[in-house]
Protein backbone atom coordinates (compact mmCIF):
# COMPACT_ATOMS: atom_id res chain seq x y z
CA UNK A 1 0.00 0.00 0.00
CA UNK A 2 2.41 2.65 0.89
CA UNK A 3 5.26 3.48 -1.61
CA UNK A 4 8.30 5.30 -1.12
CA UNK A 5 10.84 5.87 -3.55
CA UNK A 6 14.32 7.12 -3.03
CA UNK A 7 16.42 9.35 -5.12
CA UNK A 8 19.54 8.77 -6.83
CA UNK A 9 21.42 9.75 -4.09
CA UNK A 10 21.60 5.99 -2.95
CA UNK A 11 23.05 4.94 -6.58
CA UNK A 12 26.37 6.54 -5.56
CA UNK A 13 26.46 4.42 -1.98
CA UNK A 14 25.17 1.37 -4.31
CA UNK A 15 28.21 2.14 -6.05
CA UNK A 16 31.04 2.20 -3.45
CA UNK A 17 29.57 -0.74 -1.72
CA UNK A 18 30.26 -2.75 -5.29
CA UNK A 19 33.51 -1.26 -5.77
CA UNK A 20 33.88 -2.71 -1.85
CA UNK A 21 33.08 -6.40 -2.69
CA UNK A 22 30.83 -6.45 -0.11
CA UNK A 23 27.37 -8.17 0.25
CA UNK A 24 25.49 -5.36 -1.45
CA UNK A 25 21.84 -6.98 -0.68
CA UNK A 26 22.72 -7.70 2.70
CA UNK A 27 24.57 -4.13 3.65
CA UNK A 28 21.52 -2.40 1.67
CA UNK A 29 18.60 -4.74 3.23
CA UNK A 30 19.78 -3.41 6.81
CA UNK A 31 19.71 -0.01 5.39
CA UNK A 32 16.25 -0.50 4.07
CA UNK A 33 14.65 -1.94 6.81
CA UNK A 34 15.96 0.91 9.02
CA UNK A 35 13.97 3.66 6.67
CA UNK A 36 10.80 1.20 6.58
CA UNK A 37 10.60 0.72 10.48
CA UNK A 38 10.35 4.83 10.94
CA UNK A 39 7.81 4.83 7.94
CA UNK A 40 5.84 1.50 9.95
CA UNK A 41 5.96 3.27 13.06
CA UNK A 42 4.23 6.56 11.92
CA UNK A 43 1.73 4.35 10.45
CA UNK A 44 1.12 2.38 13.37
CA UNK A 45 0.88 5.73 15.47
CA UNK A 46 -1.77 6.83 12.82
CA UNK A 47 -3.57 3.61 13.23
CA UNK A 48 -4.01 4.43 16.81
CA UNK A 49 -5.70 7.69 16.41
CA UNK A 50 -8.46 6.70 13.89
CA UNK A 51 -11.70 7.66 15.46
CA UNK A 52 -13.22 4.10 17.16
CA UNK A 53 -17.08 3.62 17.70
CA UNK A 54 -18.87 0.31 18.52
CA UNK A 55 -22.33 1.43 17.21
CA UNK A 56 -23.79 -0.89 14.74
CA UNK A 57 -24.73 2.24 12.72
CA UNK A 58 -23.78 1.39 8.80
CA UNK A 59 -23.30 3.66 6.62
CA UNK A 60 -25.27 4.93 3.56
CA UNK A 61 -24.09 7.41 1.20
CA UNK A 62 -26.71 10.46 2.45
CA UNK A 63 -24.70 9.59 5.94
CA UNK A 64 -21.74 7.83 5.25
CA UNK A 65 -20.06 6.43 8.80
CA UNK A 66 -16.84 8.26 10.24
CA UNK A 67 -15.32 5.97 12.42
CA UNK A 68 -14.35 1.66 12.66
CA UNK A 69 -14.83 -0.24 15.06
CA UNK A 70 -12.44 -0.94 18.41
CA UNK A 71 -12.12 -4.92 16.86
CA UNK A 72 -11.33 -3.12 13.23
CA UNK A 73 -8.92 -1.35 14.66
CA UNK A 74 -7.24 -4.14 16.46
CA UNK A 75 -7.12 -5.85 13.22
CA UNK A 76 -5.47 -3.19 11.27
CA UNK A 77 -2.39 -2.83 14.13
CA UNK A 78 -2.63 -6.76 14.46
CA UNK A 79 -2.28 -7.73 10.95
CA UNK A 80 0.18 -4.75 9.70
CA UNK A 81 3.89 -5.58 8.71
CA UNK A 82 6.98 -5.17 6.63
CA UNK A 83 7.36 -7.57 4.11
CA UNK A 84 10.55 -9.54 3.15
CA UNK A 85 13.36 -7.95 1.07
CA UNK A 86 12.67 -8.50 -2.74
CA UNK A 87 14.93 -7.62 -5.86
CA UNK A 88 13.28 -6.93 -8.96
CA UNK A 89 14.74 -5.51 -12.51
CA UNK A 90 17.80 -4.25 -10.01
CA UNK A 91 15.56 -1.94 -7.21
CA UNK A 92 15.37 -3.77 -3.47
CA UNK A 93 12.40 -2.91 -1.84
CA UNK A 94 10.15 -4.06 0.90
CA UNK A 95 6.42 -3.23 1.14
CA UNK A 96 4.59 -2.01 4.13
CA UNK A 97 0.86 -3.64 4.17
CA UNK A 98 -2.20 -5.43 5.84
CA UNK A 99 -2.72 -9.15 5.69
CA UNK A 100 -4.88 -11.47 7.60
CA UNK A 101 -8.58 -11.29 8.30
CA UNK A 102 -10.29 -9.55 11.02
CA UNK A 103 -12.41 -12.35 12.54
CA UNK A 104 -13.54 -10.52 15.44
CA UNK A 105 -16.25 -8.78 12.96
CA UNK A 106 -19.17 -9.84 11.52
CA UNK A 107 -20.34 -9.09 8.11
CA UNK A 108 -23.53 -9.93 6.42
CA UNK A 109 -24.86 -9.85 3.21
CA UNK A 110 -28.14 -9.96 2.61
CA UNK A 111 -27.99 -10.14 -1.78
CA UNK A 112 -25.49 -13.11 -1.36
CA UNK A 113 -27.43 -14.88 1.51
CA UNK A 114 -24.15 -15.61 3.86
CA UNK A 115 -22.36 -14.45 6.87
CA UNK A 116 -19.10 -14.58 7.34
CA UNK A 117 -17.19 -13.56 10.65
CA UNK A 118 -13.67 -11.90 9.01
CA UNK A 119 -12.85 -8.80 6.99
CA UNK A 120 -9.47 -8.74 5.12
CA UNK A 121 -7.75 -6.40 7.34
CA UNK A 122 -6.53 -4.75 3.78
CA UNK A 123 -10.00 -3.94 2.93
CA UNK A 124 -10.20 -2.44 6.18
CA UNK A 125 -7.48 0.00 5.20
CA UNK A 126 -8.59 0.94 1.53
CA UNK A 127 -11.53 1.81 2.49
CA UNK A 128 -10.44 3.91 5.31
CA UNK A 129 -7.78 5.39 3.44
CA UNK A 130 -9.81 6.68 0.56
CA UNK A 131 -13.26 6.46 1.74
CA UNK A 132 -16.30 4.41 -0.21
CA UNK A 133 -19.25 5.62 -0.64
CA UNK A 134 -20.76 4.56 2.68
CA UNK A 135 -17.34 5.31 4.68
CA UNK A 136 -15.85 9.14 4.98
CA UNK A 137 -12.27 8.83 3.97
CA UNK A 138 -9.65 9.26 6.88
CA UNK A 139 -5.96 8.82 5.42
CA UNK A 140 -3.55 7.32 7.85
CA UNK A 141 -0.76 5.66 5.12
CA UNK A 142 -0.40 8.73 2.65
CA UNK A 143 0.30 10.95 5.45
CA UNK A 144 2.63 8.73 7.06
CA UNK A 145 4.79 8.78 4.50
CA UNK A 146 5.16 11.79 3.58
CA UNK A 147 5.75 12.61 7.14
CA UNK A 148 8.45 10.32 7.17
CA UNK A 149 10.09 10.56 3.76
CA UNK A 150 13.31 12.82 4.70
CA UNK A 151 14.04 11.22 8.07
CA UNK A 152 13.82 7.45 6.52
CA UNK A 153 16.16 8.18 3.78
CA UNK A 154 18.10 10.64 6.23
CA UNK A 155 17.81 7.47 8.02
CA UNK A 156 18.91 4.83 5.54
CA UNK A 157 21.99 6.84 4.02
CA UNK A 158 23.17 6.75 7.86
CA UNK A 159 22.82 2.92 8.12
CA UNK A 160 24.60 2.56 4.67
CA UNK A 161 27.58 4.92 6.12
CA UNK A 162 27.91 3.13 9.09
CA UNK A 163 27.95 0.01 7.00
CA UNK A 164 30.28 1.31 4.83
CA UNK A 165 32.87 2.40 7.23
CA UNK A 166 32.81 -1.33 9.57
CA UNK A 167 34.28 -2.62 5.88
CA UNK A 168 36.47 -0.33 5.52
CA UNK A 169 37.89 -0.88 8.93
Amino acid sequence: MAKMQVGSGLDQYIAELNRLQINTKDVLGRSIYVGADIVADQIRANIEKLPVSNSPKRGTQSDPIDTITSAQKTGLLQGFGISGMATRDGITNVKLGFEGYNSQVATTSVKAMWTDKRQANIMIARSVEGGTSFRKKHPFVAPAVRATRKKAEAAMAEQLDKEIKAVMK
